[in-house]
């Protein structure tokens, strides 16, 4: 158990947790909820991820420890990379925030402009006549 490919016993318990989306011979996906769930946990209280998945309801021996620990450094390397976005993440907030303050800056800067090159126009045209 917890090595190489699954059986189809295997998957069939797997696929009763309503953590996971879908299971291969090779693969386990799971959903984005539980992926969230265990950044969570995994900042907030410091719980290792077999404790997490334990705690989910996974059984831990059939799922193995290499499956568990390549499961949470991708999800580790997702959420450092902003791949994977918590709901109480800050950081996704903070920047849209910021991106849309910029954008109205620079909308209110394009205006501004557009009328002094108005006015510039204007300035010519009579200079001409």
């Amino acid at each position: 158990m917890g090595r190489g490919k699954l059986t189809n016993e295997e998957i069939a318990v797997i696929c009763e947790n309503p953590n996971i989306k879908g299971v291969g011979k090779g693969r386990i996906l799971y959903t984005k909820d539980f992926k969230r769930h265990f950044m969570r946990e995994y900042l907030e209280t410091g719980k290792g991820p077999t404790q997490i998945f334990r705690e989910a309801g996974f059984d831990t021996d059939l799922l193995g420890p290499k499956r568990i620990e390549r499961a949470a450094a991708h999800w580790r390397e997702a959420y450092n990379a902003g791949r994977l976005v918590l709901d109480s993440d800050i950081r996704e907030v903070s920047c849209i925030n910021s991106h849309a303050a910029q954008l109205e800056a620079l909308k209110e800067e394009n205006r501004l402009l557009k009328e002094q090159i108005e006015l510039l126009s204007r300035l010519q045209s009579l200079q001409v006549k």
